[in-house]
């Protein structure tokens, strides 16, 4: 059996890695070997997009982020 990954996503709660996305060496590195070219990473308060090492990072404030899977669920929960 085959398993793709499609999207990843490392939760934090720090900006530092918006200032210093090569910090992030397990997320780079699994986006390398899994061909992901847009990763998630959450922050305190970034939001923003940032290129590095082939990888497009978009990161998102991690109560955004929260709030959007929350109404996603509950969508999903009232359309059944």
């Amino acid at each position: 059996m085959t398993l793709f990954c499609v999207w990843a996503l490392e939760i934090k709660w720090s900006d530092r890695y918006y200032e210093k996305p090569k910090e992030l060496k397990s997320l780079i590195k699994f986006c390398q070997e899994n061909n992901i070219k847009t990763p998630i990473v959450t922050s305190i308060s970034k939001e923003g997009e940032i290129e590095y090492a082939d990888v497009h990072f978009q990161f998102l404030p991690s109560s955004s982020y929260a709030y959007t899977v929350g109404k996603n669920t509950l969508d999903i929960k009232i359309n059944k």
